[in-house]
């Protein structure tokens, strides 16, 4: 043994760690921890490793209480040996590029330097998953890392973080972290010193020694009653130690009807205990006895009943020898109410679809509109396909209506009959599954290859799964590609062995050697040349096998494919003396290289051969012990993920439940997947007598309500009729589900409701966000840490939050998480004295849960008990109000895009920024934040028509091919924002025919599938918030032009105010001529005037030129300088005697 971790529930200020060779031998001290603050803590030996039989943990200074007693508790106790350092020089590298070898040698003395003190990863490959139980860093005194984590991968792409270390000031961190990886990763984060220096770094792995055996404590301590209905299984009720009777009683606050019963997971069960109810504690004589019972040794006690009452007692009356310290213990106690009456109970539908409709036999039919599903609300499941015989498989691909979220292939190896992994495939970050299609190109050796599903999509129609089709791509040896064909070699000079003997179609007896003595080598094999077809692939040949009989074993060589001109290492073999080399693949191939370095040995080659691949439907498919089904019982069953499912396009079907007596109900809810196009409910007492009730929508896509939910109608019969059925409009395989259907009396739950076996704080986490300030949560009393996590129900977009504290915490972190396992930070403070804190709405995350963690209590208060004991005050936290802004909008309004939709510029509303407006662009290439008068963020926009342009005015070509762009926003005919340029290519969107105009999104290629050119890249905000627009697009009109500002304000006036514009903007409305200061280039007006509507014309009819002063004629082609020896003038005393001034051409006359 060389170390003892202790996981602590209330932790000890020190701990010793003594230990014995021999039991019953004296112990002596092995190991100490001072000045102990963490929940965890590593207890190293300090003179290596020791030969332990027995270990005892002392425990000393409690530093908590609890129920006025001084308290500590263990979670778990661990016991390693550190001998097991799987890194032990394994392959590690740093992210600054600089070399790690010196971290995980087997020394202290040398170490490894960063480059910087900028945040840097030391990642250790472990080589194959592996258990880990901690981690050991030795720093460099001058280089101690201040804050950093553990982290943890098994593709060394996606980590996760295992444990994280603040504000140390530690040389030797030894850490408890239990996780399985390949890769683990020190990020190192923070410190006071140029860059960071790691002596050693540890990983261990050994078993913890403690587990299963069998240890002794002292007894426990009391906990209070509140432990046992709070929801939570990881904390529990304990009677005072030694208590012969005790009694735990619960308020369920008003009389309930309980239709479920109790369920009792205990700690330290009572052998002997009853059960009792009553609506009046008042009267002993009101009690009634529920359940008894006698002898009983087990941690779970559960029974089902029905009955109402107020309160539920527990009277526990003898405990369980076994404990060993005379107490009970219950870590829940559960009041069950089933508040769904129609479980249970009976239903029937007039229509069920075919339960055989998507059997397994269908996923490998060649008839891409029938698919495979697994049952029902599985997770786990898989499918095999029996290939009949041992085949080569080259590769295959994969065919899917419904994606599953994560799947993995195996095959069955036709040898030894064992399965062995191949490829898992897991939904890219911010999507929702794996997409539609997947290939794969390495092949492999099978007798069988099976699918297996570990995680199905819960989409707005509930959990599902579909697989339309299986194919195999398999080499044939009917068809030898490399046969005669064309060979290069780098040498022939023996003329017995030539290189056409390389494909001359006989594997033994004559071979190509390029010369005796020559130890590197290569040949090339050009496959026949193919036809291109206009606008298809480049052309290549689909190889699926390759063979090489070798003269000579080749040592060292590896094989090379090409296609569309470029080379791809597709297999390699280091020190082989094989002579035969074996290996199927699917490529698009043109040529082949093998490259050769036989080292020590003569080079010799009998053939090449290269076969072509066919695809095929995997010859078979397993029965499956279950099988998709969808009957009506499911509409009722305890899983809302199973679900009742209609023929396809199927009209008029009616649902009866019959709830087998009257009850006063107060809502029906019905959660449809497919939700039909017409639906009807009717209720009656009688069956015959019925009563039609009203449904509406909730926020739960699928789920409708009573309108008039909450107010009690009597109802036994429910008769559901769907007069307009779910239409499957791609395929009409699909028809109209039902996943649940409720009837509810109403909800009041043991969970959270008071105790009366102690005094607690009542104060719910609820109330932190129930929009009432005059409600609080607060924290357990004496707590150092709090934690308070928001769940918002699924992922949202949020930008900034706010909360007002009762009693504050000088330290805390916020936290964001999507799956409530996996936190990032967004933000921390420390030294904090503020009580209102705001998290500005430029601090931008998607998630679905939010975690305020608290440190550092600022005040203190009493103790609940002992209210006006100053020596007995405590810390706690708690929280009135957090207000968490959800970040709306991002979708694109209009814009032009190229045809591809890869290049596109789209006025976006909410994207950058909540409410502000802003242009999107592929990579963000000319977007960017609108800052300066009248920007910002606009929410009266919102449900209001609002008037928006953007110019576009090229300015410069700084180089080459290149323009800058000044891009300008108005609103409401003024500017919003100061202008801001960019620099773009000088053909984006300005090719002929390759613009488009889009409305509604971003661009038309956001309409992907994983895999495919995603424009979501680079962009900010690009892959959380929807590029789809939800709205109105009253008119739209592109004009070829920069406009001015007073344009722009024209146009609003027009919009806003009623009229016709003014300007005319079509391109050919007006006459062109030669600008004076560009002559040669034609434009409107010759740019020395304004093109102008007249009065009452119709759109797209031709205008008149308003020329500028000074210049004239049809097209202002004229100035008044060119039109006189005289020159310009405004009156006549402007010109020479005799002459006067044209008041047209504004030129004096000759």
């Amino acid at each position: 043994v060389g170390l003892v971790g202790i996981r602590w529930r209330y932790p000890a200020a020190e701990a010793t760690v003594w230990c014995t060779s021999i039991m019953g031998g004296v112990l002596q001290q092995v190991g100490l921890a001072e000045k102990i603050t963490k929940y965890k803590t590593a207890i190293i030996f300090p003179s290596g490793v020791r030969l332990c039989a027995q270990l005892r943990v002392i425990l000393g200074n409690p530093q908590d209480r609890l129920a006025k007693e001084d308290v500590l508790g263990v979670r778990e106790v661990e016991i390693y040996d550190t001998t097991n350092n799987m890194a032990l020089n394994k392959p590690i590298y740093s992210s600054d590029g600089t070399a790690a070898g010196f971290a995980n040698d087997d020394t202290p003395v040398t170490k490894w330097l960063s480059m910087t003190n900028k945040i840097t990863f030391l990642t250790v490959d472990l080589g194959v998953p592996s258990y880990v139980w901690g981690v050991r860093l030795l720093f460099a005194s001058t280089s101690v890392a201040q804050k950093f984590c553990v982290m943890s991968s098994d593709d060394d792409v996606n980590y996760k973080v295992e444990e994280s270390v603040s504000d140390n000031d530690v040389v030797d961190v030894n850490l408890l972290a239990r996780f399985t990886a390949r890769f683990v990763r020190i990020a190192l984060l923070q410190t006071l010193y140029p860059t960071y220096s790691v002596r050693t770094y540890e990983v261990w792995g050994s078993p913890n020694k403690a587990l299963d055996t069998t240890p002794n404590a002292s007894l426990s301590w009391n906990h209070s009653g509140a432990e046992a209905v709070d929801g939570n299984s990881q904390t529990f009720w304990v009677s005072e130690p030694l208590a012969s009777t005790a009694t735990l009683q619960v308020d369920m606050l008003q009389e309930v009807f309980i239709a479920g019963g109790i369920r009792i997971f205990w700690k330290f069960p009572a052998e002997d205990f009853t059960i009792w109810i009553s609506n009046n504690t008042a009267n002993p004589a009101a009690w009634q006895l529920l359940y008894e019972v006698r002898g009983n040794l087990e941690n779970v006690t559960e029974f089902s009943g029905y009955w109402e009452a107020r309160y539920v007692e527990l009277r526990m009356e003898r405990p369980s020898p076994l404990n060993g310290d005379g107490s009970y213990a219950i870590y829940d106690f559960d009041v069950i109410f089933d508040e769904n009456l129609a479980h249970y109970k009976t239903v029937n539908a007039s229509h069920r679809i075919n339960g055989t409709k998507f059997n397994e036999v269908y996923a490998a039919d060649a008839d891409p509109m029938t698919y495979w599903m697994p049952e029902q609300a599985t997770e786990n499941t898989s499918i095999t396909f029996d290939l009949l015989r041992p085949y080569f498989v080259s590769g295959f691909d994969l065919s899917w209506r419904q994606p599953p979220v994560t799947f993995y292939i195996d095959r069955q190896d036709p040898d030894d009959l064992q399965w062995y992994f191949v490829q898992r495939w897991t939904a890219p970050r911010f999507y929702t599954n794996v997409g539609k299609e997947q290939s794969y190109f390495v092949g492999m050796y099978a007798r069988r290859v099976r699918i297996n599903i570990e995680e199905t999509e819960d989409t707005a129609y509930g959990k599902l799964c579909a697989l339309r089709e299986v194919l195999l791509t398999i080499p044939r040896k009917t068809t030898n590609l490399a046969l005669k064909r064309e060979t290069t070699v780098s040498q022939e000079d023996i003329l017995g062995n030539l290189r056409h003997y390389l494909n001359d179609g006989r594997d033994k007896g004559d071979y190509w050697q390029p010369d005796w003595g020559v130890r590197k080598a290569w040949v090339i094999v050009a496959l026949d040349p193919l036809r291109q077809i206009p606008g298809a692939r480049p052309p290549g040949h689909d190889v699926g096998r390759m063979q090489i009989f070798w003269r000579h074993p080749p040592t060292n060589f590896y094989v090379e494919f090409e296609y569309d001109n470029a080379w791809e290492k597709v297999y390699e073999r280091l020190n082989t003396s094989e002579t035969t080399s074996d290996f199927a693949i699917r490529r698009k191939v043109t040529r082949v290289r093998i490259t050769i370095d036989s080292v020590f040995r003569e080079i010799g080659v009998f053939e090449i051969k290269v076969w072509k691949s066919f695809a095929i439907l995997p010859p078979g498919v397993e029965p499956r012990n279950t099988s998709w089904n969808a009957p009506a019982e499911h509409m009722i069953d305890h899983n809302n993920q199973t679900y009742w499912m209609s023929p396809p396009l199927q009209d008029g079907m009616t649902v009866w439940l019959d709830l087998y007596k009257v009850y006063m109900a107060r809502d029906i809810q019905i959660w449809f997947g497919f939700r039909p196009q017409r639906v009807e409910l009717w209720v009656s007492t009688d069956g015959v007598n019925e009563v039609e009730k009203l449904l509406t929508s909730t926020d739960v896509f699928g789920l409708l309500q009573l309108e008039d939910a909450g107010q009690p109608f009597e109802v036994r019969y429910c008769r559901i009729f769907m007069r307009k059925g779910f239409v499957d409009v791609d395929e009409s395989n699909w028809g109209t589900t039902i996943r649940d259907i409720a009837v509810l009396l109403f909800r009041n739950l043991a969970s959270q409701k008071m105790a009366s076996a102690d005094s607690v704080w009542g104060y719910l986490p609820t109330w932190a966000v129930d929009g009432d300030m005059g409600t609080q949560w607060v924290s357990r009393f004496g707590q150092r840490q709090a934690r308070l996590t928001i769940d918002f129900g699924s992922p949202k977009n949020v930008a900034g939050m706010e909360w007002t504290f009762g009693y504050g915490a000088a330290r805390f972190d916020v936290l964001y998480s999507l799956n409530g396992s996996q936190w990032l930070l967004l933000e921390g403070r420390r030294g904090n004295q503020d009580l209102h804190i705001v998290v500005s709405s430029t601090e931008h995350f998607h998630g679905r849960y939010v975690m305020l963690d608290l440190f550092e209590a600022i005040s203190s208060t009493y103790p609940p008990d002992e209210w006006g004991n100053n020596f007995k005050m405590g810390t706690i936290f708690s929280v009135s109000e957090v207000k968490v802004w959800e970040h709306t909008g991002g979708g694109g309004i209009f814009g032009i895009q190229s045809d591809d939709g890869m290049e596109y510029n789209t006025v976006s509303f909410g994207l950058r920024q909540p409410a502000q407006w802003a242009l999107t662009s592929e990579r963000d290439l000319v977007s960017e934040d609108i800052t300066g008068p009248e920007s910002g963020a606009f929410e009266e926009d919102i449900g209001a028509m609002t008037h928006l342009v953007v110019t576009f005015q090229t300015i410069s070509h700084p180089v080459p091919n290149r323009r800058e762009v000044e891009i300008t926003f108005y609103r409401n005919g003024f500017r919003y924002g100061n202008p801001y340029r960019k620099i773009e290519p000088i053909n984006r969107l300005r090719q002929f025919n390759k613009t488009r105009a889009v409305f509604g999104v971003r661009s038309s290629a956001h309409a992907v599938q994983p895999g495919s050119q995603d424009p979501r890249e680079g962009v900010r905000h690009g892959f959380t918030h929807s590029p789809y627009f939800d709205g109105y697009v009253d008119n739209v009109t592109i004009i070829k032009n920069a406009l001015t500002p007073e344009e722009v304000l024209g146009l609003f006036r027009v919009v806003s105010q009623g009229g016709e514009e003014k300007g005319c903007h079509c391109y050919d409305a007006c006459p062109t001529g030669s600008n004076r200061f560009f002559p040669g280039y034609p434009v409107p007006c010759s740019g020395q005037g304004i093109c102008r509507r007249y009065p009452g014309s119709l759109t797209l009819a031709p205008g008149f030129c308003d020329c500028n002063p000074g210049y004239s004629g049809q097209a202002c082609q004229d100035h008044c300088s060119e039109l006189s020896q005289y020159g310009c003038c405004e009156v006549d005393d402007d010109c020479p005697t005799g002459s006067v001034c044209n008041q047209v051409t504004k030129a004096c006359s000759i």
